[in-house]
């Protein structure tokens, strides 16, 4: 295999894999904000958010990938998204 047919199979499959994490949260997310009596505004702010947070932080954490190594950064990132709710 091409490595440049290797590298656009790699691009695609995380482009899918971000957008099926994207696309199973937001059908949630309204749902979510509204049981816990948010207005639409509010709504559409929490959503706002939740896309601009990830926006910002993809081009850092694929820095800090390339300079640590994945394992330390996948570590970290487990441990966040593990610990986050239960705070």
């Amino acid at each position: 295999m091409k490595k440049t047919t290797a590298f656009f199979i790699l691009c695609a499959v995380g482009g899918l894999a971000i957008f099926s994490s994207t696309i199973s949260k937001n059908p949630v997310l309204p749902i979510l904000a509204q049981s816990i009596g948010a207005t639409t505004a509010t709504i559409g702010l929490i959503a706002a958010a939740s896309t601009i947070t990830g926006i910002l932080t993809s081009l850092p954490a694929g820095l800090l990938s390339d300079q640590r190594g994945r394992r330390p950064v996948l570590i970290a990132s487990g441990f966040v998204f593990f610990t986050a709710p239960r705070l």
